[in-house]
C-alpha cells in the first residue's frame, strides 16, 4: 500500500491546577486546556515513531507547563475527540519503559504457517509477555518466571473487537489516514512511504545474513543465497493486514531466526520487540500496537522501519475514533474500571504531569 495524496509523580497535596489557552487554526481562541483534559497517553520509543504519531494529529496544541523533575519531552494534541499526550522514551528496554494507555511503534514479526505476515503488516497485540526472564535450571535449561503475559483493559479490548468487526463489513480506513497525512504533511512522503513489495523478503529460519562486503548500504542482501527465500504467494493488493496475537517483549533485539521460531511456538507470539514489557508490567493497563518492519531474524534492516510506524500510528487513530470519550485508556484502572480520581491513580506510576 503505497502513500498517496488524495507522542514525575507529584507525592501529597495536588497543585493549583495549569491551564493553556488554545487557539483554533484560524486564530481564535478555545477553551483553555489543563493537564486532566489530556486522557490519552500515546509512548513511542523511537524518534521515528513518534514522527508517525504526531502526523495523526487533527491538531496539535500548546505544550503545558511540566511539574518539578519532569524532563519528558511532550506533544500534545487531539486526535478526533481525545486530547492527546505523546511522548518518546528516553531509553530502550524494557527497565525504562514508562506507564499509559498506547504503546505504538514498530515490531518483528514471526511468519508461521497460521499467520502470514509481511512487512507493513501490523500486530494488535492481546497479550504481552516478557520472554527473557527467568532462571537457568538443571541441565542449563533456561525456565521463564515472567507468567503467561498481560493484556489490555476491557474497554480497549472490547474496543478492538468493535474495529475489527467493522473491517469484517468494510475496509479499514488505514490507507485513507495514510493519504491524509500526506496531504497534510507532504514531507513525510520520503520517510513514511511503502518500500516497493519486491524488497520483503524472507529467508529460511536456519539461514543467516551473510555481510556485505566494503558496501555501506545497511538494507542490501546482496549477498545472500536467493535460493534460501521463503517462497509466498503475492498479495493481490499492496495493503497491509491487520494480525491479533501475543506479542513478546524482551531486553535485547530479536535477530536470529531460529530462536524467533522456537519462542514463537513456545510462546504462541506472533511478534517480537523491546518496551512493551515495562509498560505493562507497571501494572497500568495499554494497547500495544506493532508495525511489522522486519522478521526478527540476522536479514533485518531499517528499510521498512518508516512505512511500518507510520501503519501503526494509523490504526491507533482508527481506533481512537471509535473510542468513547469518556472510556479513554489511561483513565481506567489495572482492574479496569474507572478510578474516582484517574490523576492519583497515575501520579505514583508514571513521571509524566499529566494530574
Amino acid at each position: 500500500m503505497k502513500i498517496q495524496a488524495a507522542q514525575s509523580g507529584i507525592q501529597g497535596a495536588r497543585p493549583a491546577e495549569l491551564t493553556t489557552p488554545q487557539r483554533t487554526r484560524h486564530g481564535a481562541e478555545q477553551k483553555s486546556l489543563s493537564h486532566n483534559d489530556y486522557t490519552v497517553g500515546w509512548v513511542c520509543a523511537l524518534p521515528l515513531e513518534l514522527g508517525a504519531a504526531t502526523a495523526m494529529l487533527d491538531e496539535e496544541q500548546e505544550i503545558l507547563p511540566l511539574g518539578p523533575g519532569d524532563r519528558n519531552t511532550y506533544t500534545l494534541g487531539r486526535v478526533g475527540r481525545h486530547n492527546v499526550v505523546l511522548v518518546c522514551l528516553p531509553s530502550y528496554g524494557t527497565a525504562k519503559a514508562a506507564t499509559t494507555g498506547l504503546m505504538v511503534g514498530i515490531g518483528g514479526g514471526a511468519p508461521t504457517s497460521d499467520a502470514d505476515i509481511r512487512l507493513g503488516d501490523i500486530v494488535v497485540g492481546d497479550f504481552v509477555v516478557q520472554y527473557d526472564i527467568g532462571k537457568t535450571v538443571g541441565g542449563g535449561k533456561f525456565e521463564r518466571t515472567g507468567g503467561s503475559g498481560k493484556s489490555p483493559p476491557d474497554n480497549l479490548k472490547m474496543a478492538v473487537l468493535s474495529l475489527r468487526g467493522r473491517h469484517n463489513l468494510q475496509p479499514s480506513r488505514i490507507p485513507d489516514i495514510l493519504s491524509e497525512m500526506l496531504e497534510r504533511h507532504p514531507s513525510t512522503l520520503e520517510e513514511y512511504n511503502c518500500p516497493m513489495a519486491a524488497s520483503d523478503r524472507l529467508f529460511d529460519a536456519a539461514y543467516d545474513h551473510v555481510e556485505e562486503q566494503n558496501d555501506g548500504n545497511p538494507t542490501s542482501c546482496g549477498r545472500c543465497d536467493i535460493s534460501r527465500l521463503v517462497q509466498r504467494s503475492a498479495r493481490p493488493e499492496q495493503h497491509c493486514k491487520i494480525h491479533y496475537g501475543k506479542i513478546a517483549s524482551g531486553n535485547q533485539v530479536m535477530k536470529h531466526g531460529r530462536t524467533r521460531d522456537r519462542l514463537a511456538q513456545e510462546l504462541g507470539a506472533v511478534c517480537f520487540e523491546m518496551e512493551a514489557a515495562g509498560l505493562v508490567d507497571a501494572n497500568f493497563p495499554c494497547l500495544v500496537v506493532r508495525g511489522i518492519s522486519d522478521y526478527a531474524d540476522s536479514h533485518k534492516n531499517k528499510l521498512w522501519q518508516g512505512y511500518a510506524a507510520a501503519v501503526a500510528a494509523a490504526y491507533a487513530k482508527e481506533l481512537l475514533a471509535i473510542l468513547p470519550a469518556g472510556q479513554d485508556p489511561s483513565r481506567v484502572t489495572s482492574q479496569g474500571h474507572l478510578p474516582d480520581d484517574p490523576c492519583q491513580e497515575v501520579s505514583a506510576m508514571m513521571p509524566l504531569e499529566w494530574r
